[in-house]
């Protein structure tokens, strides 16, 4: 069981697939150019993220299934069941919801937050005007904070689940699944954000897809093209590097994976 103080957005297992030296992978900042190399345990995590339940469950209802499943697909030792199907599907639609970016789309949705602001606005016009009255205002200005914060993560801990948006994974279920291997001497890598979607058409539309790296090695691309069937192919020429710019558009702040396959991916 992970040490719940320290919750990972990404998960080990997932970032272990991404190691290409030895057990470390290279941690790379998209706003400074700063690249940390390192073990799995030490990156796509934030202290205090989730609370207990939440953590329990991600690891397992989630994570425990959805690992056993991608280890089956990445082996090609056994046709992948209807089971793993579905694993794998939950798993994309949980870690879509759990990053943090997903935590500031929901926290600008959520509409009680303009009543904080406006609190907030409201002792931003006094402080100044009375000095003896600032650290009651400072005060009151922290628990506001606190208070967002608290109300905000509470409704997105809510939608984390799987159960909250069945939707969103039965629809992936459903979608014919590619199975794309990179070409050869190419690498995939991934980010703090990994789930790459049709934002424009959703994935109802008849253009909908999504693109999930599985390992460096092994991305999976659903759409509707292949009438819910699953094939193995190898990425076409060039389609390993379109595929890893598309990874980088979608970070929010982090790339992981093999340092020469990211310093390729952010050079082009």
């Amino acid at each position: 069981m992970t040490d719940t103080k320290h919750n990972h957005y990404i998960p080990q297992f997932y970032l272990r697939k991404f190691c290409t030296c030895g057990e470390q992978l290279t941690q790379f900042d998209i706003r400074t150019g700063k690249q940390v190399l390192g073990a799995p345990r030490i990156f796509g995590a934030i202290n205090r993220l989730y609370p207990m339940p939440l953590e329990r469950y991600l690891a397992e209802e989630i994570e425990s299934p959805a690992n056993t499943a991608i280890e089956n697909l990445l082996s090609r030792c056994s046709p992948l069941s209807l089971q793993d199907r579905f694993a794998i599907a939950k798993y994309i639609s949980v870690l879509q919801k759990r990053v943090p970016a997903w935590a500031e789309w929901v926290d600008e949705r959520v509409e009680v937050n303009n009543i904080f602001a406006y609190q907030e606005s409201q002792l931003l016009c006094l402080r100044g005007r009375n000095p003896s009255h600032d650290d009651i205002i400072e005060t009151l200005l922290r628990q506001i904070k606190d208070r967002r914060e608290q109300f905000s993560n509470s409704v997105w801990h809510e939608v984390v689940p799987a159960e909250a948006t069945p939707k969103i994974w039965h629809l992936i279920v459903q979608m014919g699944w590619q199975i794309i291997s990179a070409e050869e001497g190419k690498l995939f890598i991934t980010c703090d954000n990994p789930v790459v979607f049709d934002v424009t058409n959703g994935l109802k539309s008849s253009r909908g897809y999504l693109d999930f790296p599985l390992s460096s090695k092994i991305l999976l691309h659903a759409s509707w093209e292949n009438g819910g069937g699953i094939e193995f192919v190898v990425a076409s020429p060039g389609q390993t590097k379109a595929f890893n710019k598309s990874i980088i558009s979608n970070a929010d702040i982090y790339l992981f994976g093999d340092p020469k396959a990211i310093e390729i991916a952010t050079r082009q």
